[in-house]
């Protein structure tokens, strides 16, 4: 209590004290009248905040008489209001002023320059672009499935909980398969598989939509958990080779700069794809009363998934391609 009591003190008495609150009438005042007003304001916010937190007026008051006065007896109004706002505003410019800012300044920019010459390098460069340009290109539908889903076919949202967590087990089954059988396949194959096998799994929502799983017998919480998890478990999977990848590529030292942003640019290349899956559901007519084009939108999200396969000359051929070009690189710094 007295923690919070005196954090709260030191607004309400600042205002007493140094705006000469109480004082007596024949005492100048220090401020504005506009500044008093700020004041009082702050003061019955403060005092609010206070009583809220389950003090009694009381409490307010024994603080302020034991710890807040005997600090601010000996001081005139002008001497507080210099110790509590002038001297750390004064301190605050001469940090500035000095040498104390730079050392911050000096290590970002520092850290900003390295990343510029990461991404300067073909190597690291063109792997990156592929990759974001691989997701941020496809007009994800996701917000439009999981509302027909939910809404239209009535299916539980823990049905669609639950395809994220199966999701997510399939990740876990091909983080496993990836150690142990595709390690040694080469990097524009796998990643060229990955992509045209997302965007052909993207397809089984076309047989939902269309009710034709139900033509088939399958009930729609198994097709969703089936389908949805496994194309779920797909775009996670495509993210773990990469990150090998990356780490073999990154300069040893450098590793944190160019991770975080990486996972800053597939962010970013997640909302492009948000807005861009927003623009076809408007262009399509695709809404809560009308999903008769949603097969049509299905379709064009997948044809774009595939889209990606076009340039997947960014990605290096293998890891020995890699190795010649990570040398190559290095020896030229060593020249320069």
């Amino acid at each position: 209590m007295v923690l919070v009591g005196a954090q709260l003190l030191l607004c309400l008495s600042v205002s007493e004290v140094s705006f000469n609150l109480g004082l007596p009438e024949d005492t100048e005042p220090a401020v504005s009248q506009k500044d008093l007003d700020n004041v009082l304001r702050e003061k019955n916010t403060c005092k609010q905040t206070f009583l809220q937190r389950g003090y009694a007026s009381e409490d307010l008051s024994s603080l302020k008489r034991h710890f807040w006065e005997p600090a601010v007896a000996d001081m005139v109004p002008q001497q507080v209001w210099n110790e509590l706002y002038l001297k750390p505003l004064e301190s605050a410019k001469t940090a500035m002023e000095g040498d104390g800012w730079k050392g911050p300044v000096s290590s970002m920019h520092q850290q900003v320059m390295l990343l510029k010459g990461l991404l300067q390098k073909p190597e690291i460069l063109r792997p990156l672009l592929w990759f974001l340009s691989s997701s941020a290109i496809i007009p994800g539908l996701g917000s439009s499935m999981f509302f027909y889903q939910t809404q239209h076919l009535r299916l539980d949202p823990s049905v669609i909980g639950l395809a994220k967590v199966v999701g997510q087990l399939g990740l876990l089954a091909g983080s496993i398969y990836y150690n142990r059988f595709l390690k040694k396949v080469p990097l524009r194959k796998l990643f060229g598989s990955v992509q045209i096998l997302w965007g052909l799994c993207m397809l089984s929502d076309i047989l939902l939509v269309n009710r034709i799983n139900v033509e088939l017998g399958i009930p729609d919480e198994y097709f969703v958990l089936g389908a949805s998890a496994f194309v779920e478990a797909i775009a996670q999977f495509k993210i773990l080779p990469f990150m090998v990848l990356l780490a073999q590529l990154c300069p040893s030292g450098s590793e944190g700069s160019l991770f975080a942003f990486f996972m800053s640019a597939q962010c970013l290349a997640g909302m492009m794809s948000a807005y861009l899956g927003v623009g076809l559901a408007s262009y399509l007519h695709i809404s809560s009363g009308s999903f008769d084009e949603l097969p049509q939108g299905i379709f064009i999200e997948a044809m774009f998934t595939m889209l990606p396969v076009l340039w997947i000359n960014f990605m290096p051929e293998d890891f020995k391609e890699l190795e010649a070009s990570t040398q190559a690189s290095q020896h030229e710094e060593q020249v320069r």
